[in-house]
C-alpha cells in the first residue's frame, strides 16, 4: 500500500492523488447512524410497575374481595376462645388509601364467628373496641362449655351500653343455652324499646328470671 502523507486539510498518496478528510469523516458518521439504527432497544426499567391505585375502581374492588373474602372451608373467619386473634390481612397495612377503600369488604362482606367458651365475652369486647368498624361487624357466635350466669350478665350489660353485638334467637335452638340467651338479649332490645331503662333496673330483673332458670336447670346457677 502507497503511503499517505498529510497536506493539512487532505492527505495525498505517493502516487499523487488526493482523499479528502472531509469525506473520510462522512463515511465514518453514516456508519455509526447505521449502527445505532440496527442496535437492540434498551431494556425497560425493573422499577417501572403498575399502581393499584392506577386502574379503575371497579377493577380494585375486585382485587380486594378476591384477596379479602374468605371462602374455603366454612367461608368465615373464626375468632377462637384463647390464642392469639385473627391478624388483619397485609393488603390492610399497605397505604392508607387502599385501608380506606377495602376495609369495609373485609369487615362487611366476610362472616366472623366468635367462640364463647362458659359465655365469656371479653374478646369480644376487645375486638369491638379496636374500632367502630368492628363494632358495627355482624358476627355469629359458637357456644361451649357451661352456662356460666355471671358471664352472660356481663355480656348482656356490655350489650346495653352498646359495646358489642348480642345474639339474634333466630338462629338458634329453643331448649340450649345459647337459645336461652338470644331470648335475653332480645329481653333486653323489648325494655329498651318501651322506655328509657338504666342497667340497675333491667340487671334486678335479669336476676329474678335468672332464679327461674336455675329451677329448670341446675347448671345455670
Amino acid at each position: 500500500m502507497d503511503p499517505v502523507v498529510n497536506l493539512g486539510g487532505a492527505e495525498m498518496a505517493q502516487d499523487g492523488s488526493q482523499v479528502s478528510l472531509l469525506s473520510i469523516r462522512d463515511t465514518s458518521a453514516i456508519s455509526d447512524a447505521r449502527q445505532d439504527q440496527t442496535a437492540p432497544a434498551a431494556p425497560m426499567n425493573p422499577q417501572t410497575k403498575c399502581s393499584l391505585m392506577s386502574i379503575p375502581p371497579e377493577l380494585r374492588n375486585l382485587i380486594y374481595r378476591y384477596t379479602l373474602i374468605e371462602t374455603e372451608g366454612d367461608a368465615e373467619i373464626s375468632i377462637p376462645a384463647s390464642g392469639a386473634p385473627p391478624q388483619h390481612p397485609p393488603l390492610l397495612h399497605t397505604c392508607r388509601l387502599i385501608r380506606k377503600e377495602a376495609t369495609a369488604i373485609y369487615f362487611e362482606e366476610n362472616k366472623f364467628a366468635f367462640e364463647l367458651r362458659d359465655f365469656d365475652n371479653m374478646r369480644l369486647r376487645r375486638w369491638c373496641g379496636l374500632s367502630r368498624q368492628h363494632r358495627n361487624t355482624p358476627v355469629i357466635f359458637k357456644f361451649w362449655g357451661r352456662p356460666v350466669w355471671t358471664n352472660l350478665l356481663q355480656w348482656l350489660e356490655d350489650y346495653h351500653n352498646e359495646l358489642c353485638p348480642g345474639c339474634d334467637a333466630a338462629i338458634f335452638g329453643s331448649c340450649n343455652p345459647m337459645s336461652i340467651a338470644c331470648r335475653l338479649f332480645r329481653f333486653v332490645d323489648d325494655q329498651e324499646e318501651r322506655r328509657e331503662t338504666d342497667w340497675e333496673e333491667l340487671r334486678s330483673i335479669l336476676e329474678v328470671m335468672h332464679q327461674c332458670l336455675v329451677i329448670e336447670n341446675p347448671d345455670w346457677r
